[in-house]
């Protein structure tokens, strides 16, 4: 790791890139090292996965982060599409969605599809409904309020879905809207001990 480390800093010296990025859900303590590795003069951002039902990089990473002045980018803030309300539990999800695709739908299909996800997904549409939201724009509005993450890799299939996401940006989110969202997080966290990941 540290060889890895010393060899992409050479060519931050050397002026052939502007900064580093670690990715992708890097746990705490490699993050942690490579920021005592690295000058300080550097930018480092690192990479990881954080949406409404998927935020255990809160526990230590975005804190490390926060406080280090280090940008994170997050990807999939829409949980596969999930996050969308466009999928029924009850059918499988149609061809041609991130779910079936060949090489990494069962991976996502692992990921995301279960009861619990759906259960919490609706508990947040009714959220997004009461404050008149739609919520892929309550989902993305929501990522986007936490000021450690500096960017979000965000898919779109069409024009009208790009314009719906871009709208995110002008959402800002009550405390109340906040407040009822890590209430769902709670819900949806296991009920065990629990450190890091």
């Amino acid at each position: 790791f540290f060889y890895l480390l010393f060899d992409l800093t050479s060519y931050v010296y050397s002026v052939h890139t502007r900064c580093l990025w670690q990715s992708s859900d890097f746990p705490y303590h490699p993050v942690y090292c490579s920021l005592e590795f690295v000058s300080r003069h550097e930018t480092i951002n690192t990479k990881g996965t954080k949406e409404m039902i998927t935020r255990d990089i809160e526990y230590e990473l975005l804190t490390l982060c926060a406080s280090e002045g280090v940008g994170v980018c997050v990807y999939n803030p829409l949980a596969g599409g999930l996050l969308t309300g466009k999928y029924d539990p009850n059918k499988p999800p149609a061809e041609g969605t991130r779910f079936t695709l060949e090489r990494m739908g069962p991976m996502y299909y692992e990921r995301y599809w279960s009861a619990t996800n759906f259960e919490a997904v609706a508990r947040l549409k009714q959220i997004a409904r009461e404050y008149d939201r739609s919520l892929a724009q309550f989902a993305l509005a929501w990522i986007l309020s936490n000021e450690t993450i500096t960017s979000a890799i965000c898919g779109a299939t069409s024009l009208k879905q790009l314009e719906e996401n871009l709208g995110a940006t002008e959402v800002k989110l009550s405390e109340e809207e906040l407040t009822a969202c890590d209430g769902v997080w709670q819900q949806l966290r296991p009920l065990r001990f629990f450190y890091g990941r």
